[in-house]
Parts: C-alpha cells; sequence; structure tokens
C-alpha cells in the first residue's frame, strides 16, 4: 500500500527541455544518479531504475539511449500506484545560455501535493555533473526530511487514536448503569 513503512520512492527519468534530442540521455542520468544516492538514506525503499524504464516502456539498461525521456505528470501518479510508491521524484531539465537549469520535484501521490521543489544549475551544458551532483545530495536531504516528518505524523497519529480509544471506552463506562441503580 501507499503507506507503507518505510515509504517507497519512484525516480522517473527526468524530462528534456533542451530543445537537443541527443540530450536525452541526461534525464535518464540524472533519474539514475538520485535512484542511487536515495539508496543510501536509511528507512525509504526505492524503485529499482530496471522497473522504471519497465514502466516507461523501455526493457533494459542496454536501450538507455532510447529510453523516452518524457515521463508526463499524468504518467506518473499510476505509475507510483502501479509500484506502490508513496512518493515520485520527476524533473525536467533546460538550456540557460551555455548551461544547465535541472528542476526536480518530489510529489506525495498519497497527500497529491508536492513536498519539495529544487533546482539546480550547470555553467556548461557539456558538463552537467556538478549540477546534477549538487541536486542529488539536496533532494536525499529533503527526502530524510519528509521521512523524519512521516514518522513525527505517525507517532502523533497513533497517539490521537490511543486518546480517542480512551476516551470512547471512558464514554461507554458512564453509560452503563450502576448496580445500585439497576436495583
Amino acid at each position: 500500500s501507499l503507506q507503507d513503512d518505510p515509504p517507497r520512492i519512484l525516480v522517473t527519468p527526468f524530462n528534456n527541455r533542451t530543445g537537443d534530442m541527443l540530450q536525452n540521455t541526461l534525464g535518464i542520468i540524472t533519474a539514475e544518479l538520485i535512484t542511487d544516492g536515495l539508496t543510501q538514506i536509511g528507512g525509504v525503499r526505492v524503485v529499482p531504475s530496471d522497473v522504471t524504464y519497465r514502466l516507461y516502456g523501455e526493457m533494459s539498461r542496454a536501450g538507455a539511449a532510447q529510453v523516452r525521456a518524457t515521463a508526463p505528470a499524468q504518467d506518473f501518479s499510476a505509475a507510483a500506484r502501479e509500484v506502490k510508491a508513496r512518493f515520485v521524484i520527476s524533473g525536467s531539465y533546460y538550456r540557460r545560455g551555455e548551461g544547465l537549469r535541472i528542476h526536480a520535484a518530489v510529489h506525495d501521490v498519497l497527500q497529491e501535493t508536492v513536498v519539495l521543489s529544487l533546482e539546480a544549475f550547470t555553467d556548461d551544458a557539456s558538463r552537467p555533473e556538478p549540477g546534477l551532483a549538487d541536486l542529488r545530495e539536496r533532494l536525499a536531504g529533503g527526502v530524510e526530511k519528509t521521512k523524519v516528518g512521516l514518522e513525527a505524523d505517525q507517532l502523533a497519529l497513533a497517539e490521537l487514536e490511543e486518546r480517542l480509544a480512551v476516551a470512547h471506552e471512558m464514554a461507554e463506562t458512564q453509560e452503563e448503569p450502576s448496580t445500585a441503580e439497576r436495583d
């Protein structure tokens, strides 16, 4: 279920918005780098890249150059539900002068919200590694904070459920007539 503990994360290939089809593989590389970085975090499960490729119509990493680097927003919610992922990381990259602007968002599929949105920049589109490394690190930190927030929410919910059970029990006890009243 989407509420599994620990939560599952699906990282989609990033969308190429540069207008240069030769840059398509960057979307796959970005997703793989982020996936690899997230596997370093305890308490989360990351959907493997090959499963992600299958979801987006490709058979293996061998065909990575052919992977469709467009993961439309309407696709990721259904894909997340198929693999029981609570969170989806998606993104796009754009030309910015001689460099690239890379945008990423973490979506909570259950709550239908964006919980984190980040951008990274590179000055040289032919060398995106520094921007990708920065984005990967910041996403990992953001996912870690989101995970801690979820744990706090789960504790608060458990405490609330316990208080409601006690209140319900007290209400039932007060409704029962005492033995003196029955006699």
